[in-house]
């Protein structure tokens, strides 16, 4: 089956059954569904913005493509089934994650961690009787941002052509390493960005941390790079004022493709989910990896005394290591493969016992909330 369409596609007995509740979960009556089946509605396509990419000033392009109208109905009934989650406020849940279906098996799934006291387990099955879901029971403890004190030797020694800074790239503040993400723009001004754990309180700070610097490490010393403007404590994206001569570009180093123009939309990473298509990330320390798209539209609670929307799972822990809070999972853009479209900024990976994924936030919640754009 070609990206995006499922012309040709032969149902299973069993993704036939998926389907028609996938389609009954969505509104269609049971006979309805039946009918739809029976004379190849199924196939019918609905048009969706994947991405937004910016070429100079203005407003963004969107970009489109179609997808089965199955997958998208049930994909939209699993958020508002998250979303009522979310509003039931039910203590003990520090984790949703919404995992799409596929295009020729659209039934979503959502994904649930909770601590073993989780209350009112009757209300919350209550919720999700329309909808496949896990509970993963877990134990989680403050993590350990570091490391401390100790830079990476592979950190020190920073080689750039000119003073234009790629994403990739080792940065330092209040003791902690990280990566730098690609330039980040709002109003037409640019700026650096890292996770804004790397300036303490394990990513809380809002407007404590305004003014103080971030640098690039070198063999012989450092060079401040950037000043604090602005922290997004739920997002855990620090936004840094760039300091001359340096200059944040929209390159991510060691990669070809190289250059990003924008982001996906919540709906286009559903898609590479549904396609099976992996992400990337590049870090500083950790360098190159890649892994599948586990969860997304995510609302995460495992640390820091705050609650954070707009979440992407993917890959394994092993993706990230300590040092690479900051950078940034991406893909290329489906319809122009020599440009990248950014997924999320990294900035955790699990910790406890039976969790093995890396998250942080996804790129259309930065503009959707914030109205910062790659």
């Amino acid at each position: 089956m070609t990206d995006g369409d499922p012309e040709g596609a032969v149902l299973s007995r069993g993704s036939r059954r998926r389907l028609l509740r996938a389609l009954v979960n969505v509104g269609f009556g049971g006979g309805v569904a039946s009918l739809v089946t029976r004379t190849g509605l199924l196939a019918a396509e609905v048009p969706i913005v994947y991405g937004l990419t910016w070429q100079g000033e203005g407003q963004p392009r969107r970009l489109r493509k179609e997808v089965p109208r199955a997958w998208h109905e049930a994909l939209h009934r699993a958020f508002d089934v998250q979303q009522a989650v979310i509003e039931a406020g039910i203590p003990g849940i520090v984790g949703t994650f919404v995992v799409p279906g596929t295009f020729d098996d659209p039934a979503p799934r959502l994904d649930l961690d909770a601590t073993p006291d989780v209350d009112s387990l009757a209300d919350l099955e209550e919720l999700l009787a329309d909808i496949e879901y896990t509970i993963n029971y877990v134990r989680p403890s403050e993590p350990e941002f570091g490391p401390e004190g100790s830079i990476p030797e592979q950190g020190r020694r920073i080689e750039l052509d000119d003073d234009r800074v790629p994403a990739g790239t080792l940065c330092y503040a209040e003791e902690h390493v990280g990566t730098l993400a690609p330039a980040l723009f709002r109003d037409d001004e640019r700026y650096f960005a890292t996770s804004n754990h790397l300036f303490g309180a394990e990513g809380s700070l809002d407007g404590e941390h305004l003014g103080d610097s971030l640098y690039l490490l070198h063999e012989d010393g450092q060079s401040e790079v950037g000043r604090v403007r602005q922290g997004l404590p739920e997002a855990d994206v620090a936004v840094v004022d760039p300091v001359p001569p340096y200059r944040p570009t929209s390159t991510i180093d060691s990669v070809s493709p190289s250059r990003v123009v924008g982001h996906f939309t919540r709906v286009g990473l559903a898609g590479l989910h549904a396609r099976g298509e992996p992400l990337e990330k590049v870090g500083a320390v950790g360098g190159h990896s890649s892994g599948q798209i586990s969860g997304i539209d995510g609302v995460t609670c495992y640390y820091g005394g705050r609650c954070r929307r707009g979440q992407l799972r993917w890959g394994s822990r092993q993706a990230m290591t300590d040092g690479d809070s900051g950078s940034v999972s991406f893909h290329a853009d489906p319809r122009r493969p020599s440009k990248l479209l950014v997924a999320s900024v990294n900035n955790a990976r699990t910790w406890w016992p039976g969790g093995d994924f890396t998250w942080g936030t996804g790129a259309y919640y930065l503009y959707d909330r914030h109205g910062f754009h790659f």
